[in-house]
């Protein structure tokens, strides 16, 4: 006990000011208390009233009171063990694998590209679109995994996972993989991208970012997500899920930043590249004046068709900015009928022009 305890002096603290993350691994309900969850603190901080959300569901609770390692607390931190009593659900919604967190976190992760370590004495490697157990915090779903750069048995490399069920994961989260029957272990790693799509795997541009991200730290990471989505940009609350970093923490990094272009969106905060805005404009004004050049008789062009058009991943929110940021640069007016260049009417052919 003593070489314990003089051994824990010398670990330094756990980083409490991200979003709060615990796995339940118990529910239970205490007579005159109510449903009582139990797990360790994966990041953050809980204190006593705080609301939470449960992941997977979405239900929104309170903490009625908590303790920590059997002792009555006002506020709990990451690496705790810690007892919540809950309020505004009922027991039979608790159980373990779900996630209790900030009420901010709202994604769940269905399709997640990782780093993966293979354990070193496997006799035979998992093979693409095989069917493994996923196990991360006190979830276990069945996936299929799908190499991106395969690895050798001790080795690492990058895969996709397409989980059967959704679960609450972050970037950086850790996890276990074992064969389907439950008799193996194959490996472990790392989440590098926890919304990520089935789109692109053999493309060597996907690759590089996903080997960054296993080093990067998260003011680079930071740079790369933004780089990867160009113009499309980021809305604050998405970009803070993206990188596992609350946007309180995020804001005084992008700050920093004199390349980006920053629109209020109502209740969020769209950013993105100056430099790939700027070329998203020049790529509108060129669809609007191709589409003119096409339908003559047309007064200007639908913003439903321009965006489909031109970038139809883009926000409406963030599209409707665009179009506000070209007409205020006398790039483009805006009528009932859609958006046009300056100056812009109508073309007769002889014939018409005849017939009129």
């Amino acid at each position: 006990r003593r070489a314990l305890t003089e051994k824990l002096k010398q670990v330094p603290p756990r980083d409490s000011s991200g979003y709060f993350r615990m796995a339940i691994d118990r529910a239970f309900t205490l007579p005159g208390f109510g449903p009582v969850v139990t797990g360790t603190i994966a990041s953050g901080r809980v204190r006593q009233d705080d609301l939470l959300r449960l992941l997977p569901g979405g239900e929104t609770v309170r903490v009625r009171g908590l303790q920590t390692h059997n002792r009555t607390a006002e506020s709990a931190e990451a690496g705790n063990r810690c007892a919540l009593n809950l309020t505004g659900v009922e027991k039979d919604s608790l159980k373990r694998g779900i996630m209790i967190c900030d009420p901010r976190l709202s994604r769940l992760a269905h399709i997640v590209d990782v780093a993966i370590t293979l354990a070193p004495g496997l006799k035979r490697l998992p093979r693409s679109h095989q069917r493994v157990r996923f196990h991360s915090g006190t979830a276990e779903e069945f996936a299929r995994l799908v190499w991106i750069e395969e690895a050798s048995p001790g080795g690492a490399g990058l895969a996709q996972l397409r989980l059967e069920n959704a679960v609450p994961l972050l970037y950086r989260d850790r996890f276990v993989l074992r064969d389907e029957p439950a008799l193996h272990t194959l490996g472990g790693g790392v989440v590098l991208d926890p919304f990520a799509s089935r789109h692109g795997l053999s493309h060597p541009e996907r690759r590089e970012p996903l080997r960054g991200l296993r080093t990067l730290d998260t003011n680079e990471a930071l740079d790369m997500w933004l780089t990867a989505r160009g113009a499309e940009g980021w809305l604050i609350s998405e970009l803070a899920q993206q990188l596992a970093e609350p946007p309180e923490r995020l804001m005084p990094w992008l700050a920093k930043r004199e390349n980006l272009v920053r629109e209020e969106t109502g209740t969020d905060t769209w950013v993105a590249s100056t430099t790939a805005v700027d070329d998203l404009r020049a790529h509108l004004q060129q669809v609007l004046s191709d589409y003119l050049r096409a339908h003559p008789r047309s007064t200007a062009m639908p913003l439903a068709t321009l965006h489909a058009s031109a970038c139809p991943r883009l926000d409406t929110r963030v599209f409707r900015l665009l179009v506000a940021r070209l007409t205020a640069a006398g790039k483009a007016e805006q009528t009932e009928d859609g958006l046009r260049p300056p100056g812009h009417r109508q073309q007769f052919s002889a014939l018409e022009t005849r017939l009129a």
